[in-house]
């Protein structure tokens, strides 16, 4: 079901307004809906079926099955771990890295003038 013209202009200007808001939220907000996490989707997907064919395998007597399912199944979460380190690690803004440096200069600083008797 499609929006109609009034409906996009309307979506359209609140997704203005937010990044002109709060940018680093709507930047924060588009990066979670990436195909990155289509891809987490899959692997929990992979996961859930590789879990499946190792019961069926069992249950049918089918070793070769089972070892494809148990492939499969560590694959699957070996793709979610990863997916989850990379958001987690997700390199600094510019503006965070500044605040960084800012934040390392001033306790420099004080160290400097403690050093030099003033308080």
């Amino acid at each position: 079901m499609s929006l109609s013209d009034r409906e996009q202009r309307m979506l359209d200007e609140m997704e203005r307004q937010l990044y002109a808001e709060d940018p680093r939220f709507a930047s924060n907000l588009r990066e979670q809906t990436s195909p990155k996490s289509a891809k987490s989707g899959l692997a929990a997907i992979l996961t859930l079926a590789g879990v499946v064919s190792i019961g069926v395998a069992v249950s049918i007597n089918q070793p070769f099955l089972g070892v494809v399912g148990f492939l499969g199944a560590l694959f699957g979460l070996y793709e979610i771990i990863m997916a989850a380190t990379r958001r987690s690690s997700s390199p600094a803004t510019p503006a965070q890295k500044k605040a960084k440096t800012s934040l390392s200069k001033r306790a420099e600083e004080r160290f400097k003038r403690r050093q030099d008797g003033d308080s």
